[in-house]
């Protein structure tokens, strides 16, 4: 009767029936800390690298996740699975990105955009706190809208002439913990 209700294989033999999450509105009224890390993930849709990126954030201490207006239905369990429970535990919002961008400029925050072009090495860009940093998915990257609100663009150095992009959750991961590295100083 489990396996007809579950998805995937590895439910331990116990299940919750649920509603989809809601998360909630980031607005002007959020409250956000004064020295705060806060990390906007644009057109990633795969709830697999979402999760991903919720682990890697929360293990360094992110303050928030912000998502563009809405999860992809039925992506809730994924993503609690693969961000190993870290998507209950860190603050994740939905927005208009571009709006979220605004909020946290108004608030002080410095925004920076993971991009290649006219960037800089991200362990030689200044990642303090209170930082926004924007993060795009593999296929379309960071729209152009809002790499036109960033204050600068940050990228990651590769070893080789490799042209291509990292995997949302593995850039996501390298920042973050890039950002831990600098604020702990």
């Amino acid at each position: 009767e489990i396996e007809k209700m579950v998805s995937g294989k590895t439910h331990g033999g116990i299940i919750a029936e649920v509603s989809q999450a809601e998360y909630p509105l980031l607005s002007d009224a959020t409250l956000l800390p004064n020295n705060g890390f806060a990390v906007i993930i644009d057109g990633v849709e795969d709830p697999y690298s979402l999760g991903y990126s919720a682990r890697a954030l929360y293990a360094c201490g992110a303050d928030a996740l912000i998502l563009a207006n809405r999860l992809p239905s039925g992506a809730d369990s994924v993503l609690c699975k693969s961000s190993a429970g870290a998507s209950e535990l860190i603050n994740l919002y939905v927005s208009d990105t571009a709006t979220a961008i605004d909020i946290y400029k108004k608030a002080g925050y410095t925004v920076a955009c993971a991009e290649i072009k006219n960037a800089v090495v991200c362990n030689k860009a200044n990642l303090k706190k209170p930082l926004l940093l924007v993060i795009g998915g593999e296929k379309r990257g960071i729209s152009s809208a809002l790499l036109s609100k960033c204050d600068f663009n940050v990228k990651i150095p590769y070893g080789t002439d490799f042209m291509g992009s990292l995997s949302t959750a593995s850039a996501t991961a390298i920042l973050a913990y890039e950002v831990l590295r600098q604020n702990a100083e």
